[in-house]
């Protein structure tokens, strides 16, 4: 995946929709100290469609770790480590 774009929509306080192409990746939901996310995205290389939906403390710590995982797809292989 080059060039992954993204963007960030509110739908409602306490509820976030990440899309990207081809669709809703991530949706995040929840209140500060109970934040939840829920990886959509398809593909073999994502763990398939069902994912258990993840903790965090707030929304900041919730998208830090959704940008990771955009560039991260990106990233070229360091010392030996194949792209995931």
């Amino acid at each position: 995946m080059s060039n992954p774009w993204f963007s960030v929509c509110l739908r409602n306080p306490g509820h976030w929709d990440i899309d990207g192409e081809g669709g809703r990746h991530f949706r995040i939901r929840g209140r500060p100290g109970d934040v939840l996310v829920n990886d959509e995205r398809d593909g073999e290389e994502f763990g398939g469609r069902s994912r258990p939906w993840l903790h965090f403390p707030t929304v900041e710590a919730a998208m830090t770790w959704i940008v990771f995982q955009y560039l991260r797809l990106d990233a070229a292989p360091v010392d030996g480590e194949s792209k995931p």
